[in-house]
């Protein structure tokens, strides 16, 4: 297994799909909020077990992290944190980020983070064993004073999670900021020269939140054409409607229902390739005509049920992280 991407919509050839870390349940008081997230955790694991079987019927090899196993009384420590735990082993995209024949790791904007990229040591050496490159981003302190100078982590200490950045053949995009900041991206265009760097404007958090590159040409965004990247001015855009995308009651014990959350959920999706895309039936169901709208454009739509949605927040991209696609440093623009 070795790392090559220069997009998310490529033939997959391998991934890293999320694990749940059930030793986070140790932490949570109260029988009554216990159960309930054992609950979660039992319906995710069924969404994962499901995801998995479609990957492996596509021929892509599918390799899992290994969850820290959390010790209540034993705490994570640094010299500026003190934590009870990682965050979790679930969304492996938001912790290292794969371009061209390079594994990065992240420098990540949650200090509850920190230590998360222990739990896919295994895989990196695996691929560094087979010829590829594989570096760290500088290790953030996450002190105090770095988070007290703006609201947005505009400036400080170098950070940036994994889908802050979305490659799209000799293009590579950012986010604008909360997600990235200044001193992250220009510690990015440094090592990736070779690049157009395009910020997307507007964007405070992950880019799979706002769209997803379905194909050359053809994007699902929540963001209007008119607020895309000039570059995407001849691509035809989708644009999901916002609104409740029938919410399971899994998730109405803590989530209350808000149009633009709903959708930045609705297009974290996984490209499997230009011609086949993992869905959440949960709005395939909701809203066919999305589905259909992007069946025209010969992609065929797998719909997989999720049902916690809404309680851990993240989606299908989220939870996976491609290793290696057939893409390559081409311009589609």
């Amino acid at each position: 297994m070795k790392v090559n991407r220069y997009d998310n919509f490529t033939k997959c050839r391998s991934l890293i799909l999320g694990s749940l870390n059930w030793s986070l349940l140790e932490l949570i008081e109260g029988d009554e909020d216990r159960k309930y997230f054992t609950d979660v955790f039992h319906s995710v694991d069924e969404t994962l077990s499901e995801m998995k079987k479609v990957f492996l019927d596509f021929g892509i090899k599918v390799v899992r992290p290994k969850p820290l196993v959390v010790d209540k009384d034993r705490p994570l420590v640094t010299p500026f944190l003190t934590m009870p735990a990682v965050s979790g082993s679930l969304s492996p995209y938001d912790t290292f980020l794969c371009l061209k024949d390079t594994v990065v790791e992240c420098p990540s904007i949650n200090d509850v983070a920190f230590f998360d990229h222990v739990q896919y040591k295994h895989i990196w050496q695996e691929c560094f064993d087979n010829g590829s490159k594989w570096m760290a981003g500088p290790i953030p302190t996450h002190s105090p004073d770095q988070f007290e100078l703006d609201e947005d982590r505009k400036y400080g200490e170098i950070l940036f999670d994994g889908p802050a950045l979305e490659p799209v053949g000799d293009v590579l995009l950012s986010s604008e900021k909360v997600v990235i900041n200044d001193r992250g991206r220009k510690w990015i265009e440094q090592w990736y020269p070779e690049f157009k760097h395009h910020v997307v404007k507007g964007t405070n958090g992950h880019l799979d939140g706002y769209f997803t590159i379905l194909k050359p040409g053809v994007i699902m965004s929540i963001i209007p054409k008119d607020k895309l990247p000039d570059i995407f001015k001849s691509w035809t855009v989708i644009q999901p409607p916002a609104g409740n995308f029938a919410q399971p009651e899994i998730t109405s014990r803590f989530i209350q229902d808000d149009d633009f959350e709903n959708t930045t959920i609705g297009v974290n999706n996984f490209s499997i390739d230009e011609g086949n895309i993992v869905v959440m039936k949960n709005i395939a169901d909701h809203h066919p005509d999305v589905i259909r709208e992007i069946e025209k454009h010969g992609i065929n739509c797998i719909p997989i049920q999720y049902d916690a949605i809404r309680v851990l927040g993240i989606g299908f991209s989220c939870m996976t992280g491609a290793i290696s696609r057939d893409g390559g440093f081409e311009n589609y623009f």
